[in-house]
């Protein structure tokens, strides 16, 4: 299942004591095309708030897809609210969790945006804003004499001024022989899913183990400091 953000529901409507989705704006989780869900809501059975589901087909492959609605919220009249799932789970490829103050604003939106349009399926456009995220992060840890150097190599520089060498080198090593999706690092070439989707494997690669391990591994010393300190 993957749960629904409340902001992607377009539409409600009132079904005796609940206030429930009616049209949904989501990537269908079998075609992956951005739809909007029209919810047939299960009345066979009392409507419990609780739990609840609803059937809908994708209008552009006709396939079902099954909503599901938990733990709504009952005010003065009616239930509402709740968490809302999709089934199955989307092919929506979502932010990293950890990434919240651990990159720069600029840095942060470069990111989303580029999951955005790959979320759309526009291949060719999610590796150049791809691009533009990578670049975002070795131009935040460059020196600026370093930074007028293409992409695979700025990349390759990086392990000249941060402790992660090896994986850095091996990185580069691996880009530097991987023909079609190291290419992808200077040329304009057609892109598809794959090496999209590779892409952005690498670009979360590189956030998680440049930004957010640091943050954990701090995180991890300080709470260790502080049983020390307690149990002193």
């Amino acid at each position: 299942m993957y749960k629904i953000s409340s902001e992607f529901i377009a539409s409600t409507a009132t079904i005796g004591a609940f206030i429930l989705p009616k049209a949904v704006d989501a990537n269908c989780p079998h075609c992956n095309r951005k739809v909007t869900l029209t919810c047939a809501w299960k009345q066979e059975r009392k409507l419990l708030p609780e739990l609840m589901h609803a059937s809908s087909t994708c209008p552009a492959c006709h396939e079902m897809v099954t909503f599901i609605l938990v733990n709504m919220n009952l005010n003065d009249v009616y239930y509402e609210g709740g968490e809302l799932f999709i089934y199955p789970a989307s092919h929506r490829r979502e932010p990293l969790d950890e990434i919240a103050g651990a990159l720069t604003e600029r840095l942060e939106r470069a990111y989303t945006a580029a999951i955005n349009i790959y979320n759309l399926g526009e291949w060719n456009g999610a590796v150049v804003a791809c691009r533009r995220a990578l670049e975002g992060i070795t131009k935040d840890l460059l020196p600026h004499d370093k930074r007028d150097k293409n992409l695979f190599k700025q990349i390759e520089e990086l392990s000249n001024h941060r402790d992660f060498a090896k994986p850095i080198q091996e990185l580069a090593h691996s880009l530097r022989s991987g023909g079609n999706l190291g290419a992808h690092f200077d040329l304009e070439k057609e892109a598809n899913k794959e090496i999209a989707t590779l892409m952005f494997d690498l670009l979360d690669s590189m956030i998680e183990y440049i930004y957010v391990l640091p943050e954990k591994i701090k995180s991890l010393e300080s709470k260790i400091q502080s049983l020390n300190t307690d149990n002193g």
